[in-house]
């Protein structure tokens, strides 16, 4: 016990000791722990997670913020997440959410092993650039790009949220946060454009965006007799994120920002765990909500 709460001062969350009672469709457990804080922990039941896209900026950070919060997170992307974190707490699933047959194989084996799924978050996207980070104009844009970002970025959410629907129908319950962007609202604009003189996001991932903002009002209604909630967020200018533009660029776009600050991973990873739970939202589904510092209100 004593070299437990020594580790977790290092490392957070630990190990965890299990009391099973496996049935056809759940699973119940106890769970004990000790966070970095070397406070013991028993939380019943702990809830699982999905991210796709988990490897990502954004992703990794929503990932060790339902880690934080006792989540068993899993991460579901074609490259492996950081390893800053221990395999008891972040699960690494290997796949394509533009593959179907690799999305329902990660869920089921997920399913499998943990017995329950709570969370869905989508945060696979891509949002391609040109040579000197410029966006392809409408005709320069070839068919396959074109596919290219609608299957991510769209088809992808299709896949993950149907297959994760099927496990939350049975259970009659669960929440799925999309992440879309301010530019599925903004749209795409031109170098001479005075209120967004520099985004650098094409037709196809504005056009992806909004559809998924669509999907995710569209979805709420569907899944809501089933206590499904679906809610997305639409962050603006992400640090470290798909923001890919000169210093000078920056500093203009900055200036358009009421709250004068670009959008932190951390920030959306915040909303997530807010939107994911039943405690503080449980009223709140089929909603997009921006994350920009106001840059969208003007």
């Amino acid at each position: 016990m004593d070299a437990l709460k020594a580790r977790s001062s290092a490392t957070g969350w630990l190990g965890h000791i299990y009391r099973e009672t496996i049935q056809p469709s759940r699973c119940n457990r106890i769970w004990l722990a000790w966070n970095k804080n070397g406070d013991f922990l028993m939380l019943a039941n702990r809830q699982v997670a999905i991210v796709t896209g988990g490897s990502g900026n954004i992703g990794q950070s929503i990932v060790h913020a339902l880690s934080d919060q006792g989540y068993r997170t899993a991460v579901f992307d074609r490259r492996p997440p950081s390893r800053d974190r221990s395999s008891d707490e972040v699960i690494y699933l290997p796949g394509d959410a533009c593959r179907e047959d690799q999305v329902n194989g990660a869920f089921a084996q997920l399913f499998d092993r943990e017995g329950r799924l709570d969370l869905l978050v989508n945060a696979a996207g891509i949002s391609p650039k040109r040579e000197g980070s410029t966006r392809a104009r409408l005709w320069d844009l070839t068919l396959d790009e074109w596919t290219n970002v609608i299957n991510v970025n769209l088809n992808g959410v299709f896949l993950t949220c149907k297959a994760a629907s099927e496990y939350f129908r049975r259970q009659r319950s669960g929440h799925i946060v999309n992440i879309g962007s301010v530019m599925g609202f903004i749209g795409a604009t031109s170098a001479t454009s005075n209120r967004f003189p520099y985004s650098n996001s094409g037709i196809h991932y504005c056009a992806s965006k909004a559809a998924v903002h669509n999907l995710t009002k569209s979805l709420a209604r569907e899944l809501a007799e089933f206590n499904i909630r679906v809610n997305c967020i639409a962050p603006g200018g992400v640090e470290g994120g798909m923001l890919r533009l000169q210093e000078e660029q920056q500093q203009s776009l900055l200036r358009q920002v009421p709250l004068n600050s670009f959008c932190q991973a951390r920030d959306i990873a915040e909303l997530v765990l807010f939107l994911a739970s039943d405690t503080k939202s449980r009223m709140i589904t089929g909603h997009t909500i921006t994350v920009d510092g106001g840059w969208n209100m003007r």
